[in-house]
């Protein structure tokens, strides 16, 4: 239990739900209904999928081992490394997982014909390693890193998809199919990182005395609470702006979900309103019971936001 813990087993769940999610609920049908279909395996993307939660769960071992001296203040019940588990071990953990996940990295890009792409899963998770060591106590450098590598996940079931699709083709490369599914695909990455983004700042705010204390420079220590909560407030104002903006430029006119009723109600009732009156909560919440309560509606409107593609899924299939 306790090494589930470590690598917030939890956590992992969620992200290979949410890459199994808009493989089979968004790419999957869209490109069924224009005549084609996926050309990477189940295998392929399961190697992507496990390559992904290695490294993931490795950044959350050398998270803890980092955050020990600040989480000692901020959730001592919480703390894992030096406690339940030896820190040496915890380093040795971390160093396996990472390896692991690299080489099975390079493996898939060695089968998508494009072994040296493996060098970005190096990068990723070195730069796991240095958020956690140095960039997460820097002035918001360490919230959009992190945000943008979240993002970056809704991102990479579209990204195999492509790879894989790029050396299949030889010819007549569908080239607009896939340039829609990448906006699509992007369009889940920019809510993530905005949420997520809102996210790091209220648990900022939260984690305070411990930050103070180990000498970090967040946001809510530089500039203060009052501040870091109107930052968050509109972050959250701008996500819900994004996903309105959305269905009026590109989502209600494109053939999956045009004049689908379900899609209003669904972006509407579930994301934008919560996010408008989340924004507005902020202001007022002041006890830490109060902002956690808010970062659990942001994970759980995060993980409503990626469920939109059961809604994209239903309307083809229905129709």
């Amino acid at each position: 239990m306790k090494y589930l813990r470590l690598i917030r087993a939890h956590h992992l769940l969620i992200i290979a739900g949410i890459m199994y999610s808009l493989r089979f609920f968004m790419l999957e049908p869209i490109l069924d209904m224009y005549g084609y279909s996926l050309v990477s395996t189940p295998f392929e993307f399961n190697l992507m999928v496990f390559s992904v939660l290695l490294i993931t769960g490795a950044a959350s071992i050398i998270n803890n081992y980092f955050d020990r001296k600040p989480d000692l203040m901020n959730r001592p019940n919480a703390v894992i490394v030096g406690t339940s588990v030896n820190r040496r071990l915890a380093i040795i953990l971390h160093s396996v997982l990472s390896f692991f996940g690299v080489i099975i990295g390079f493996y898939l890009c060695a089968l998508a014909g494009h072994f040296w792409y493996g060098i970005s899963f190096i990068f990723i998770s070195v730069l796991f390693y240095l958020y956690s060591g140095y960039f997460k106590r820097r002035l918001l450098i360490g919230n959009i890193i992190i945000s943008l590598l979240i993002a970056g996940i809704t991102f990479l079931p579209w990204l195999t998809e492509y790879v894989f699709a790029k050396s299949h083709y030889t010819a007549a490369f569908p080239t607009k199919i896939y340039h829609h599914l990448m906006i699509l695909s992007l369009g889940f990455s920019t809510a993530a990182f905005l949420l997520n983004m809102a996210r790091e700042i209220i648990k900022d705010i939260i984690d305070f005395r411990g930050d103070y204390q180990s000498g970090s420079k967040t946001l809510p220590i530089v500039y203060g609470k009052k501040i870091s909560r109107r930052i968050g407030s509109l972050i959250l104002t701008l996500s819900g702006i994004f996903i309105i903006a959305s269905w009026f430029l590109y989502l209600r006119n494109i053939l999956a979900i045009q004049h689908n009723i379900l899609s209003v109600i669904y972006l509407s009732i579930l994301l934008v309103v919560p996010l408008f009156f989340l924004a507005l909560s902020i202001h007022n919440a002041n006890k830490r019971r109060q902002l956690k309560r808010i970062i659990s509606m942001v994970q759980l409107l995060m993980l409503l936001g990626v469920l939109f593609s059961l809604v994209i899924f239903l309307n083809i299939t229905i129709s």
